[in-house]
């Protein structure tokens, strides 16, 4: 681990300063799945990259000698790409996407599984990493993936000035926080379901839920 609390580098996308309608959006995912533990700097970067390479041949699946599709996880990737936008989007619109935002996980240790919990430590330790990324890169929206909304206000609204603004969109109140940064600017943070919850049959109210980005962007 780095002084700075950064183990993973972030994704930023080569068009993260053009932002979405003029906003800079970081993507706040919890942490990553891989049964090695990796030291890697570069795994988030690598795992983008290859996504996005993936994305561009087409999605082709590949199933393992039971037949059953590898690599799963890219779905999730895919079904927040639809979120963001709002509509069935095509391979060249999927890659813009990333191409445009942030991604960083918030835990910075890897763990074996998705149902695997990271220690309280660890979340504790994610409190240094996530400031230094906040300061460096200062997006104008967070998009928070599923729960770790719930571990981030407590553990960094100390000394960032933090608090509770919720957003009504479309008739649903949207849980969210706004961050002072140290540079005096102000970002909000947006909680949306997980969207692995796209790959399944979810109701009308999680839905717009999960469509807040395309909602947000809207707005100057």
């Amino acid at each position: 681990m780095k002084e700075d609390g950064i183990k993973f580098r972030p994704w930023v996308g080569p068009d993260y300063e053009k932002g979405v309608n003029g906003k800079k959006v970081m993507v706040l995912g919890h942490c990553h799945y891989c049964d090695d533990n990796s030291d890697d700097e570069g795994f988030t970067e690598n795992i983008m990259r290859g996504y996005i390479q993936w994305v561009k041949q087409g999605c082709p699946l590949e199933r393992d000698d039971k037949g059953k599709i590898k690599d799963l996880w890219t779905r999730t990737y895919r079904a927040f790409a639809k979120a963001f936008l709002g509509y069935e989007s095509d391979e060249d619109e999927v890659s813009k996407v990333w191409n445009r935002v942030l991604f960083y996980n918030y835990v910075q240790v890897s763990v074996p599984f998705a149902c695997s919990k990271p220690t309280t430590e660890d979340y504790h330790e994610a409190e240094m990493g996530f400031r230094s990324v906040l300061a460096q890169y200062e997006p104008d929206i967070i998009l928070v993936w599923g729960n770790v909304y719930k571990k981030t206000p407590d553990n960094i609204k100390d000394g960032l000035n933090a608090y509770g603004c919720d957003i009504n969109v479309e008739g649903t109140k949207v849980p969210c926080w706004e961050y002072t940064l140290p540079s005096g600017k102000t970002c909000k943070m947006l909680k949306l379901h997980h969207p692995c919850i796209c790959l399944k049959k979810v109701d009308s109210q999680k839905e717009s839920i999960i469509m807040t980005p395309h909602t947000e962007f809207q707005k100057k």
